[in-house]
């Protein structure tokens, strides 16, 4: 690896990381590798192909796969077998094969931890967390707890160890959760709808069979050398679990730069050359938030705003209801990038950027970046990587504003043309 990029949220998540990492990846085309360093499956990174009209939600894959490039699930990632095999059905359905590596180290959720969360957050009533319901903090809380009760993807590769470790984690680690919880285990029970902890653990043991027929294992930091290798975030910077000060609504995950930094100075360690690494915070023109928490000047929005009810991503659900919707604050944005940027410890050679989303549904005219002191390197303008505009390409002052558009030229004006089509053939979020 010579350069990396590290693309990461700046506010409460679904700001435009799929975007910008599928961007990268057709820009370095057959030469990149997607390295997902944090979360897990509760990821939902919108691409779409203007070209070929596709689309696709990507949670446990890289962003980078409709461009070509393969995924490596790092250290840091939380695999969940069942929701891997169905998106791999979903891309096989659209015709897609994709490159996908794991790491050995990678822990692992099962039913159970999907159970007792869903089941959780439904007995928290208003006072719901915000959850995605698919057994983050659960897989993350067992696997802390005890050697014995965490599961890791090198435990998938024993098939008769793996059944005495689901056997030993529902006899003696569930009704130490429960009991934790104050949850019954009648209450879990019912949310079963007819099933029971044995259909459950069947339809993992199927699913993590599948996936392993499909990705690869790897004991190394990645599965092979790559001269660009592209990071990318899950959530955003809102809601790691270092912003203690905006607890519970929060995720069992650290958000920032810390995990990427710390896998590319592995590498650095290992006396492999690291040219650049541009960490990009990227942002919509305006603030979303799907989940429970406190949104600042919910819904104050300019009539201007033309987004609400175009996200297809987001939609309504039990867990995370409606997708709610504030104006930027540059201040906060400026805050959390430094807050981001105070904590690491490295001496790796950093630039961080900033990419703005969005631009078709709120004009930048209209958003607050009054505060902000980092470049805007990459600007949107729909929902493909053919929106994206580029600093280098356009010029603009001190304070990040572009100088007119008609310095955009020929070039800019025919890309406009295509944003224009992308939309127009009904791919726009």
């Amino acid at each position: 690896m010579k350069r990396a990029y590290i693309v990461i949220g700046a506010n409460y998540g679904d700001e435009g990381k799929g975007l910008i990492t599928d961007y990268l990846s057709r820009k370095f085309a057959g030469n990149c590798l997607v390295t997902r360093f944090n979360g897990g499956a509760q990821a939902g990174h919108t691409v779409v192909d203007c070209k070929t009209s596709k689309r696709h939600v990507f949670s446990h894959f890289g962003a980078g796969t409709l461009a070509g490039a393969p995924s490596f699930l790092s250290d840091y990632f939380i695999v969940n077998p069942l929701l891997f095999v169905k998106e791999l059905k979903e891309l096989s359905d659209k015709g897609i094969d994709p490159k996908i590596s794991i790491s050995e180290n990678a822990l692992v959720s099962t039913p159970l931890d999907m159970l007792i969360n869903q089941s959780l957050e439904r007995k928290r009533g208003d006072r719901k967390h915000g959850s995605c319901g698919i057994g983050i903090n659960e897989t993350v809380t067992r696997s802390s707890a005890s050697p014995r009760f965490a599961t890791r993807v090198s435990d998938l590769l024993d098939f008769q160890k793996l059944e005495e470790k689901l056997a030993l984690i529902e006899r003696e680690w569930l009704p130490l959760r429960l009991s934790e919880l104050a949850l019954s285990p009648d209450y879990l029970q019912t949310e079963l709808t007819g099933a029971s902890f044995e259909n459950l653990n069947t339809a993992f043991l199927e699913a993590q069979k599948t996936m392993l027929e499909k990705a690869s294992v790897t004991s190394a930091d990645d599965p092979g050398r790559y001269d660009i290798e592209i990071f990318e975030g899950a959530q955003g910077l809102l809601l790691g679990e270092d912003r203690m000060d905006l607890f519970p609504h929060l995720t069992r995950s650290r958000t920032g730069c810390a995990n990427a930094l710390e896998l590319i100075a592995r590498k650095a360690n290992d006396h492999e050359q690291i040219e650049s690494i541009e960490i990009i915070y990227v942002t919509r023109t305006y603030l979303t938030r799907h989940g429970a928490g406190p949104l600042a000047k919910e819904g104050e929005l300019p009539p201007s705003f033309c987004g609400l009810g175009k996200d297809r991503t987001n939609v309504e659900n039990p867990f995370q209801g409606k997708l709610r919707y504030g104006p930027l604050d540059s201040a906060t944005l400026e805050n959390s990038i430094k807050q981001d940027l105070s904590k690491r410890t490295d001496n790796l050679p950093v630039k961080p950027v900033v990419a703005l989303t969005c631009l078709d549904q709120l004009a930048e005219a209209d958003c607050d970046l009054a505060e902000l002191s980092y470049p805007v390197f990459y600007r949107s303008h729909g929902p493909g990587a053919d929106s994206i505009e580029t600093r280098s390409s356009l010029l603009y002052n001190s304070r990040n504003l572009l100088f007119s558009t008609n310095t955009l030229g020929q070039d800019a004006n025919k890309r406009r043309r295509r944003i224009e089509n992308c939309i127009s053939i009904g791919v726009a979020e």
